[in-house]
């Protein structure tokens, strides 16, 4: 998704040499910010590494064309990148790294385009970098006198481009916005007051500076917790240097979250900074593909990290999260069942989420606990993973369960359970019942018996034909 609505912004508006119209980039703009705060970061972060990496190719085409006097003044394409990349900034999806970047570019490099773009620029994002970051634009203005006397002692620019920069410049310090020519200030206004309707207020990226974008590929994204290594790394190109980059990069930049994202991750309880990580890697995940990707990017990471430990913590953190959402969200369930079906350590998530699933279930009758287990989400997270669409756990989950002494809840869950299975087709029923291998020893024969036992005297009323059926079929010949 990532990836084609970059193609099309990129395509339609940055990557032509005919000029767009500022309305269009503040209307695509707008789209994206509304985007960017209900989808998260993981989407514009990749648009506006591309926008930067567009931008500076760009800028650096019209340094050169001015320097070899072959400059092509219908080539807009310098001019379209900054309108989008100073649009975002206008609706607070990108912070002022970037901007500063732009115009100290511009002021530092003076030809007939430069001078253009810096006076599209200001118009652009001269009141809004003085309403966010007053220092920075003073530092900015303060640098135009002396751009002032360099343009005047050269004959080959006009003076028409200067008169509108001093203007320009003018109307910034005094905060008169109508001053300004050919630009619509009360349509950005009105944009912007829509952007606050719709979303109730945007969170921006991090103030990433320009260069850390253009060095993504090779130093990583400390921006987006989870994708810090995509380079040759992902692929198994160059194995020896990356380990050495991605150990310089873990002692410089492990560990940065968003504070927001931090401070949730606290209130849950999750106060190591791995547990944080995968808190974090998670939630700005786009569907449980991406945040599937960034589990194992993060177990790549951890190499210090056994790999019990690590996979128990992924699987406590998702399952953390799954109980404590609003509604049943498979998102969670999804991201479990790929990871322990999926990739050489799935064996080990596996074990990790049935020992987890145990510990869980222990504490279905537990009274000391000041939020008790949900039994209703817990049979439908073991539905998800037993005889959903995944086929991890079965009725081995119960095992530990002394069938004499069940507690009430424990025997309200079991019900359920039995209840819930007892509902699909005789097929899945019946496997699910051969995946929990009744036969392989004592304790499952064992359960097998207690399951047959429950069955006929405390769901006695109840019609669970299939299940019986299923469960006197089972083989418990474990010894033979």
């Amino acid at each position: 998704m990532r990836s084609a609505i970059n193609n099309i912004i990129f395509s339609s508006l940055v990557d032509s040499k005919a000029p767009v119209p500022q309305k269009l980039a503040s209307d695509v703009t707008l789209l994206v910010t509304v985007l960017h705060t209900k989808i998260g970061i993981s989407l514009t972060a990749s648009l506006v590494e591309g926008l930067v990496q567009r931008t500076d190719k760009y800028l650096k085409e019209c340094l050169e064309s001015g320097e070899n006097s072959k400059f092509d003044e219908f080539d807009k394409r310098a001019n379209n990148a900054l309108k989008l990349l100073f649009s975002l900034f206008s609706y607070q999806v990108v912070q002022v790294k970037l901007v500063k970047h732009c115009l100290d570019f511009l002021m530092e490099n003076v030809n007939e385009k430069t001078l253009e773009l810096l006076l599209m620029s200001l118009k652009l994002v001269g009141f809004d970098l003085r309403k966010r970051n007053a220092v920075i634009c003073k530092e900015v203005l303060e640098k135009i006198p002396g751009l002032k006397e360099k343009l005047e002692n050269n004959k080959d620019l006009g003076s028409t481009r200067l008169n509108f920069l001093i203007e320009t410049v003018s109307a910034i310090k005094s905060n008169n916005v109508r001053k300004v020519s050919d630009y619509d200030f009360e349509a950005e206004d009105r944009r912007k007051k829509l952007i606050k309707s719709i979303t109730g207020g945007t969170t921006s990226i991090p103030d990433v500076a320009w260069n850390e974008f253009l060095e993504a590929e090779s130093q990583g994204r400390w921006w987006m917790v989870g994708s810090k290594w995509l380079g040759k790394q992902a692929n198994g190109e160059n194995g020896g240097e990356n380990d050495e980059n991605l150990e310089k990069i873990d002692k410089n930049k492990t560990g940065i979250i968003n504070p927001e994202m931090e401070a949730i991750a606290k209130k849950n309880k999750m106060n190591t900074p791995l547990r944080k990580n995968i808190f974090a890697s998670l939630v700005a995940s786009d569907d449980f593909e991406e945040a599937y990707e960034n589990m194992v990017l993060l177990a790549h990471k951890y190499k210090n990290v056994s790999k019990q430990i690590l996979s128990k913590d992924i699987i406590s953190v998702i399952i953390h999260c799954y109980f404590k959402e609003k509604k049943v969200n498979s998102f969670y369930t999804n991201v479990i069942g790929k990871l322990c079906t999926s990739g050489k350590g799935s064996r080990t998530f596996l074990i990790s989420l049935r020992t987890t699933i145990w510990d869980k279930i222990k504490l279905i009758d537990d009274s000391s606990l000041k939020k008790p287990i949900d039994v209703t989400r817990l049979v439908s997270f073991l539905k998800e993973l037993s005889f959903g669409r995944f086929d991890c756990l079965n009725m081995a989950v119960m095992k530990n369960f002394d069938f004499t002494e069940l507690g009430k809840k424990e025997e309200v869950f079991v019900k359920k359970y039995l209840n819930v299975l007892n509902k699909e087709e005789v097929g899945i029923v019946r496997g699910v019942v051969e995946r929990s291998k009744f036969g392989s020893n004592e304790g499952m024969s064992n359960l097998r018996k207690s399951l047959m036992i429950f069955v006929n005297h405390f769901l006695e009323g109840e019609d669970l034909s299939r299940l019986k059926v299923c469960l006197e079929g089972a083989s418990d010949d474990f010894g033979l």
